[in-house]
């Protein structure tokens, strides 16, 4: 229903897990990459293996904000025009309020809000943006819900439902869309990290909630991409929930 031939997206997160596969659907429909990640090598991988060619990796930390601004600077000074941005990166969390430390709680923050935050601005300042271009956030079904010891990791997906709101309605004049996706439980490497933390019986519980079992990053790159495209134009201050049915009961 859709290509993306000829456009350019950045996709933070690019290394592995969703942001990975949103980078080979991209390139599958004919888009041009720019992936940020952590590991250089498996960043370098993942960019080699993408279809087509001009794609592009940095191997940038998201909260050092001189080394995000360089880059960012880099596509600027190279002509580079983005038609989209998706921040996928991002750090979970499990810890109980009595146990958590001032640091753990700015970390969590500083990675999945301040992070994404600063590199939109460091993008709109160098202006890149097209018009018509879409910023894509990864929120999470969590920020939806009450559960025990994820107080910093939902109060930071849910601050992006928020921020999603008002950038839409600052960018709107300059027909730059905004939105986030709040997934369920996605098979990532993450996620499983967190799911071996659990107690038997939550676990059964965290399965229970899920009616079409734990979803695989398929199952949101292919609407993060849609939401970059040009046939969602008309989507905008959204925040679609990606959980097989979680939210809904």
């Amino acid at each position: 229903m859709f290509t993306l031939n000829d456009l350019t997206f950045l996709v933070t997160g690019a290394s592995s897990g969703i942001g990975a596969c949103v980078c080979t659907i991209i390139s599958e429909l004919g888009g041009r990459v720019v992936g940020f990640g952590r590991d250089h090598a498996r960043l370098e991988a993942s960019i080699k293996s993408l279809n087509g060619y001009g794609h592009i990796g940095f191997s940038v930390e998201l909260t050092n904000q001189e080394k995000v601004t360089e880059a960012v600077k880099v596509l600027g000074d190279n002509g580079v025009r983005l038609n989209g941005l998706v921040h996928c990166a991002g750090v979970h969390s499990l810890r109980t309020m009595a146990t958590q430390k001032q640091e753990h709680i700015m970390h969590v923050l500083a990675t999945n809000v301040a992070a994404p935050l600063a590199l939109t601005r460091v993008v709109l300042n160098e202006k890149i943006f097209t018009e018509g271009a879409s910023i894509v956030f990864l929120s999470s079904a969590a920020a939806f819900r009450g559960e025990a010891a994820l107080s910093a990791y939902t109060a930071s997906k849910g601050a992006l439902v928020s921020v999603v709101r008002a950038l839409a309605a600052e960018l709107a004049p300059r027909y730059i869309r905004v939105n986030a996706v709040a997934p369920g439980i996605i098979d990532t490497a993450m996620s499983r990290i967190f799911l071996s933390k659990l107690s038997p019986e939550r676990l059964i519980a965290v399965r229970h909630n899920h009616p079409f079992g734990f979803g695989v990053v398929e199952d949101v790159a292919r609407p993060i991409t849609f939401l970059l495209s040009p046939a969602a134009r008309f989507i905008n201050g959204q925040t679609l929930a990606i959980d097989g049915g979680l939210s809904a009961f």
